[in-house]
């Protein structure tokens, strides 16, 4: 179900008129380490802001989304060497951009910082090629460990992932191949920031809060 609020607030910040998915939140807690999930801010909402997601610091970083803010931030990419990875919008909230997974040709992957807890999932085509084998045993099914994953020129290794959660519509439903998702546990040494003007990531080595 979809409906409509009349006001989000944010720290300072107070968003007015707001479309919002009815969905059931609370059962997300085991994922927010038992806290109590009262809604999920996507993407849509993001695209309004500069918004940078600080890992190490556990925060949340919104700016008003103008050319001011904007030249901030690449002038301290420039100062600081920050890698910035190009992608792309497919529909309304599908973030891709190329990575590799091991050794592996460049792919498009769907950046999505939702799967709490883990880096990568993806379809059994992409574990294949990877020659990724998820495991089988109690307390292990589907559950595997990337040995190196890139985002551009950014890389992670020993990423834990699981095989599962990536619906196998979503390989292709956007008429090109999306290879995997890339999530939470790939992010946690960064301060990822997301550029819907020049659409861009930018992401730089996070400082513990």
């Amino acid at each position: 179900q979809h409906a409509r609020i009349a006001s989000l607030t944010l720290g300072d910040w107070t968003v007015k008129n707001l479309p919002v998915h009815v969905l059931e939140t609370r059962r997300f807690s085991a994922a927010a380490r038992g806290k109590r999930v009262d809604g999920i801010l996507g993407t849509v909402l993001l695209y309004h802001f500069l918004a940078s997601l600080d890992y190490p610091a556990g925060q949340l970083i919104l700016r008003r989304r103008t050319k001011e803010s904007l030249k901030q931030i690449e002038k301290e990419a420039r100062a600081e060497r920050h890698i910035v990875v190009p992608f792309w919008m497919a529909g309304d909230h599908f973030l891709v951009a190329w990575g590799r997974v091991n050794q592996s040709p460049p792919l498009l992957l769907f950046v999505d910082t939702g799967l709490a807890g883990l880096g990568f999932t993806a379809p059994q085509s992409t574990l294949n090629e990877a020659g990724i084998k998820p495991g089988s045993g109690a307390g292990s099914a589907g559950r595997f460990t990337v040995e190196e994953l890139a985002l551009g020129e950014a890389t992670g290794r020993n990423i834990p992932g699981v095989f599962g959660p990536f619906p196998p519509s979503l390989e292709y439903a956007q008429g090109f191949r999306i290879a995997g998702l890339i999530s939470h546990g790939f992010f946690k040494p960064y301060v990822l920031t997301l550029d819907f003007t020049g659409m861009r990531f930018f992401l730089r080595a996070g400082r513990p809060g």
